[in-house]
């Protein structure tokens, strides 16, 4: 009876341990499992931080860092891009493409931006200067025949790398967009052809941008030769344009103070002679003279200013 009992205890003992490494081998494997379990969920966190569904790069919003970043340049607005190399000045700009879309460009590019039509208002400029704010390869845009007033040039000026901005044809832009401009020191250069409401006071306040080498005012009719006592105060500038402007020869009373004006177009200043040609003799810098539709320049006078100014190019 004794030897049952023993018997019977001993085998319960050895089911008992049995049964515990059992439940200890489910447990470790378990573990592993589990673990394997957070490693896949973490890769797959891992892969859509770097992409978006389906493995495509994540869109990187407008407006934030470098436009120009590895997921190329994102906008919604309508525009032509072009580019070219940052380091070579002298190469031709190449279109990159058009906007709404994705566009790249190697890196070290600088870009040139023309808008598409009359239906950039100041909407659109605002837009703009939100979604290119970080880009510090912008320096070109060019606004022709676009819908913006003086309020979208507000938002323009928010631009800081911008060197060049082109406003031919800008009908809305008057004297008060000038007055916005006047502290946008980093220009180069400042087209405002056919912009009908600058007047004498706008160039007032554009003369103040001591830092642009090419001033277009063609074919702007409310531009006297008043502008002109601003326009010598402008010490650096270069590239003169007068197309088809009501200035008389007393425009060139103060020329002589433009000691680095390389150019001058004076195409159709009708009221211009040989008299106020004479005067940019003392420009001694002077080398491209445009005097095309000028019917009061002669051959004389122009022969005579050449004897001050022999490397000067006269096209008539």
């Amino acid at each position: 009876m004794w030897r049952l009992l023993s018997l019977l205890c001993a085998l319960l003992l050895v089911a008992s341990v049995s049964g515990c490494g059992c439940k200890k081998k489910a447990a470790k494997e378990g573990g592993k499992e589990a673990a394997a379990g957070e490693k896949s969920a973490k890769g797959e966190e891992g892969a859509k931080a770097e992409g978006g569904e389906g493995g495509e790069p994540a869109e990187i919003p407008a407006g934030t860092g470098d436009i120009f970043s590895e997921s190329g340049l994102h906008t919604e607005l309508a525009l032509i891009v072009l580019g070219r190399p940052g380091d070579k000045p002298e190469a031709r700009w190449r279109k990159l493409g058009d906007t709404p879309g994705n566009i790249t460009a190697e890196p070290g590019s600088i870009l040139r931006i023309e808008v598409k039509g009359d239906k950039f208002g100041d909407a659109e400029a605002e837009r703009f200067a939100s979604d290119f704010a970080q880009a510090t390869d912008l320096q070109e845009l060019d606004l022709t025949d676009s819908a913006i007033t003086d309020e979208g040039l507000k938002e323009i000026v928010k631009l800081k790398w911008l060197l060049h901005l082109d406003l031919t044809g800008c009908v809305r832009v008057t004297d008060a967009g000038m007055d916005t401009l006047r502290g946008y020191n980093q220009l180069l250069s400042l087209r405002l052809t056919r912009c009908g409401q600058i007047t004498d006071d706008g160039i007032a306040q554009v003369f103040r941008m001591d830092t642009l080498r090419l001033l277009d005012l063609s074919r702007c009719p409310a531009i006297t030769d008043a502008s002109m006592g601003y326009i010598v105060r402008m010490m650096d500038l270069e590239d003169l344009r007068l197309q088809a402007v009501p200035i008389t020869d007393a425009a060139f009373a103060d020329v002589r103070k433009l000691q680095n004006l390389r150019r001058i177009d004076l195409t159709l200043c009708k009221e211009i002679t040989d008299e106020g040609i004479a005067r940019l003799a003392e420009v001694p810098t002077l080398r491209e003279l445009d005097v095309a539709g000028c019917p009061g320049v002669t051959d004389d006078g122009i022969a005579a200013l050449r004897e001050s100014l022999p490397r000067l190019e006269v096209k008539r």
